[in-house]
């Protein structure tokens, strides 16, 4: 089974709040982030969170904070259980705001048993005797299968890890789980994280602290034949040079969080080398009401002046000192494939993507495929005449249309794209790029771009999913090579 470990959020509520090496104040958007993450991506059995949820759980808006952070993992699609850390308070306290874990829980055939031990000095702990004999009795019922005892403070043997941080008793652990044939020991506390290490057949392991850079957690294989550990990071390596070229802004009808700013700062915390902000031009010339079928299919000439924000998002991205090379747009495509933008506005953002948001033809639920791409292709070759930087995700408006992409595209869109210099961005939000598509791109010679097309904060610079895509379409080498030059 797949057991997925965070640990060590130490949230709080100022969003600029550092504590030494921690990212509090963020620590909200992290734990976010690994949440979607593992729902889509990775799809562990199980989810556990091992202490320190908050940075102090004696603080004024404490509860606050849980129910947030509650509200996050409440959207994880697999089981989970939290526990609570030293910095949480008292565990009665933590309870009221996260489910009291059972005895015993049993997930993909591995049994595991959760325990609170009580503070000892120097950040250590203790087992009490009842919870040692609780320990001990796990295979009271005859479980065979794997055992895995989860903590806050890591236990294992002393000498063993320069880690600082032990069980006061953990002779006494030790020779416990040695009794019960227990397979491992998994805890967090210790922010650097440490294992698998082994001993006598036991498996002892301390996650990382998610609030730390690279904001990392880990992923545990666990079988009859032991535990296996891969460490992820929500950061990206910053010797790639990643660059995210499609973010939007607090314009964006369908924002949700975003902030200028705020998205500048974590591009550096998510190690990119850049962003470029991006915002839907119909969002900008068009009222809330108005982006869609009336936007697409009277064009840019439909537009009220009553209705024009693209002084407000110039005046946004100035006022925030994003450079001006960092400016861009998206530029919607009209019905007909001509640019929705106004010429004379394309200078003060230099970087322009395409994207095509809506198809006259898939207005119809019955028009067949022949149609639908013919319809499609019409569109993008009058549309990659103007001269993208990048055609953002190329064949999502089949999949937002509720319907496969038609066969047959993938040759005379990559065809197109060579003939006007565009690069294919990858981009996942609300969308699974084709693999093949992107090994056609790569075959002749088309860069890709990595777009997150955040609307929330959290999937700023999310490239784990792009990173993967470049492994499934059969690319090994150094994605700088394949990828649009900034």
């Amino acid at each position: 089974m797949r057991l997925a470990v965070l640990s060590d959020t130490h949230f709080e509520s100022d969003r600029q709040a550092r504590v030494g090496a921690r990212r509090a104040g963020i620590a909200d958007l992290l734990l976010l982030r690994a949440v979607h993450r593992l729902n889509r991506f990775v799809k562990p059995d199980l989810t556990v969170v091992l202490g320190d949820v908050v940075n102090d759980g004696g603080a004024a808006d404490a509860d606050a904070q849980y129910q947030l952070l509650r509200g996050t993992l409440d959207r994880l699609r697999m089981p989970w259980l939290a526990l609570p850390g030293n910095h949480d308070g008292p565990a009665e306290r933590f309870f009221r705001h996260f489910p009291a874990p059972s005895p015993t829980l049993d997930v993909g055939g591995v049994r595991f048993i959760s325990f609170m031990d009580p503070e000892e000095p120097g950040y250590n702990a203790r087992r009490l005797a009842p919870e040692l004999a609780r320990m001990e009795a796990c295979r009271g019922d005859g479980w065979k299968g794997p055992v895995v005892m989860l903590q806050h403070v890591p236990v294992f043997p002393p000498g063993l890890h320069p880690c600082p941080y032990n069980y006061a008793n953990s002779t006494a652990v030790l020779a416990g789980m040695d009794r019960a044939g227990i397979t491992a020991a998994v805890a967090g506390h210790y922010h650097e994280g440490f294992g698998p290490l082994r001993q006598d057949g036991a498996a002892f392991v301390a996650a990382p602290a998610l609030c730390e850079a690279p904001f990392a957690y880990l992923i545990l294989e666990i079988d009859a034949e032991g535990v296996r550990a891969e460490r992820q990071s929500l950061a990206m390596q910053a010797d790639l040079g990643l660059v995210d070229v499609h973010l939007h802004t607090h314009l964006a009808y369908c924002n949700e969080n975003m902030d200028i700013g705020l998205a500048t700062q974590l591009a550096g915390d998510f190690g990119l080398a850049g962003l470029r902000f991006t915002e839907h031009s119909g969002h900008l010339y068009f009222g809330r009401e108005d982006y869609g079928p009336p936007c697409f299919t009277g064009g840019i000439a439909a537009a009220r002046p009553g209705d024009n924000r693209m002084g407000a998002y110039t005046t946004a991205l100035a006022a925030y000192a994003v450079p001006p090379e960092h400016r861009g747009v998206e530029v919607d495509a009209d019905y007909t494939g001509d640019a929705i933008v106004r010429p004379e506005d394309l200078g003060a953002l230099p970087f322009h993507v395409g994207a095509v948001h809506g198809l006259r033809c898939l207005a119809s639920k019955t028009v067949s495929d022949d149609v639908a791409a013919q319809g499609f292709l019409a569109v993008m070759e009058r549309f990659l005449g103007h001269r993208f930087a990048v055609l953002a995700h190329p064949f999502r408006v089949f999949r937002r249309a509720g319907r496969p992409t038609p066969a047959g595209l993938v040759e005379p869109i990559v065809r197109l794209l060579q003939q006007s210099g565009t690069a294919a961005e990858i981009n996942f939000h609300t969308n699974d790029p084709d693999p093949v598509f992107v090994r056609r791109c790569i075959e002749a010679g088309v860069p890709l771009a990595f777009g997150s097309d955040a609307h929330n904060l959290y999937e700023v610079g999310e490239f784990f999913p792009h990173l993967e895509l470049l492994r499934r379409a059969g690319y090994d080498g150094d994605p700088r090579d394949v990828l649009l030059r900034l």
